[in-house]
C-alpha cells in the first residue's frame, strides 16, 4: 500500500523564486527514484512563501533511503539554504 507524505517549507522572501526552480526539477526528476510514485507541489495563494509537497511513495521505507541519501550527498543542505525555518512532514495512509 502506498504512503503520502506532506512536507511544508516557509521559504526565506528572496529565495523563494530560487526555491520554486529547485521544486521543478525535484518534480521532474523525482518519479524516477526508487519507490517515488507522484509528487505535488503547492503554493498558498495568500501567503507565497509557504509550500507544500504532497509525494507518494510505495512505502516509508523508500522514501527514508531517499532522504538519507540527499542528506549524505550535500542535497539537503542545499535545500535548507532557502528556508526561514525547518520543514514539518508527516506520512499518511488511506483510512
Amino acid at each position: 500500500m502506498s504512503i503520502l507524505l506532506t512536507i511544508a517549507f516557509e521559504t526565506k522572501p528572496d529565495k523563494l523564486t530560487a526555491f520554486l526552480e529547485l521544486l521543478a526539477t525535484v518534480k521532474a526528476e523525482l518519479p524516477g527514484t526508487a519507490g517515488c510514485e507522484d509528487i505535488r507541489i503547492l503554493q498558498k495563494i495568500d501567503e507565497p512563501t509557504s509550500v507544500s509537497l504532497i509525494e507518494t511513495w510505495g512505502s516509508r521505507v523508500e522514501h527514508q533511503a531517499h532522504v538519507e541519501a540527499i542528506v549524505a550527498n550535500g542535497g539537503w543542505d542545499h535545500v535548507m539554504s532557502h528556508l526561514a525555518s525547518p520543514p514539518v512532514s508527516f506520512y499518511f495512509q488511506e483510512a
